[in-house]
């Protein structure tokens, strides 16, 4: 959540601007933003901006790629005049970035750029310093590591995925082995980890979560009506916020040139997943491995790889509520 006066503070133009866009880059790869579209200020402030920065954010805030959430106590900039004011807002926000004479003169010492509140699970910050806040920090920290054997799957979901996966509206998986992972454990008896992964978006808050259409493209190497019968007898009380799935099965051969590595897309984020959809199979990491998120800026993912794998698929619509 941002102070509308922050976004007026400029000492230096070109500092303020660089300052500006560091924020964005955070926002539009881990952030979400907590705002008030009523908010008449704060978008006056937007629309007050130099140039440069005027656009930056009213294309921001415009963009599906940069993620929002609508929260009403936020419709006026009242809720920034006191601490427990900021601070009655934990549940839905982790991280406050203040216009930096208020924050010094209310909340921070002068060498403090923020202050954490443990039991409250906030974060107060400068704004012009929002880019060395310990909530942006921990989530860069986070994607930079890997994913080591014994790590519980539920903290690789908690850190990594649940919060992808609660503001995406469309989640693309491309897995080349998952379809034959899926009809081998499905005949051993045990849950895939497509079926698990469809059971952690199933708990997420229906509230709180956008919902959601799947594509999920893997190889030939098990036939596809297995596939989508498995699916359908295993998956059809798991999805309380999916409108639809739909099943694209390409020949193993594509994979080799087009998605050697394994991936999820959630809307204009790409993550890069070693083990692919086995990292939930079991309650803990079995296998290193490496697992990176990046920015599809231009819709580049989308092009190279899913546009290509779709017109060569056997697609099948697994489960559809639109």
């Amino acid at each position: 959540m941002i102070e509308s006066d922050a976004l007026a503070c400029a000492i230096d133009e070109a500092h303020t601007l660089a300052t500006h866009r560091r924020l964005l880059e955070l926002w539009m790869q881990f952030g979400v933003l907590v705002y008030s579209p009523r908010n008449l200020r704060f978008i006056d402030a937007i629309n007050a901006q130099p140039l440069a920065r005027r656009k930056l954010w009213q294309a921001a805030v415009a963009s599906p790629k940069f993620r929002k959430v609508h929260c009403e106590a936020a419709v006026c900039d009242s809720l920034f005049e006191g601490e427990s004011e900021i601070l009655s807002l934990a549940s839905q926000v982790d991280l406050v970035c203040l216009e930096p004479t208020r924050a010094c003169a209310y909340y921070l010492e002068n060498d403090e750029h923020g202050k954490i509140y443990p039991q409250a699970g906030m974060e107060i910050c400068r704004f012009d310093c929002a880019d060395q806040s310990s909530a942006f920090s921990k989530e860069k920290e986070a994607w930079q590591q890997m994913i080591y054997v014994g790590c519980p799957r539920s903290t690789v979901w908690e850190t990594r995925f649940e919060g992808l996966s609660l503001h995406a509206q469309h989640i693309s998986i491309v897995d080349r082995y998952a379809s034959l992972n899926l009809v081998e454990r499905h005949h051993a008896g045990k849950a895939s980890g497509f079926e698990i992964f469809l059971r952690l978006l199933n708990g997420l808050d229906s509230n709180k979560t956008r919902k959601k259409t799947i594509s999920f493209f893997v190889s030939d190497l098990a036939p596809t009506d297995d596939v989508v019968a498995i699916i359908r007898r295993t998956c059809g009380s798991l999805l309380r916020n999916i409108t639809s799935l739909v099943l694209f099965s390409a020949p193993d051969h594509q994979f080799k040139r087009v998605a050697h590595d394994r991936f999820f897309r959630f809307d204009g984020l790409v993550t890069s997943v070693g083990r692919g959809l086995a990292l939930f199979e079991e309650p803990e990491i079995t296998a290193n491995f490496s697992c990176s998120l990046a920015v599809d800026r231009q819709g580049d993912f989308e092009r190279n790889v899913e546009r290509v794998l779709r017109p060569a698929s056997r697609m099948r619509s697994v489960f559809d509520f639109g």
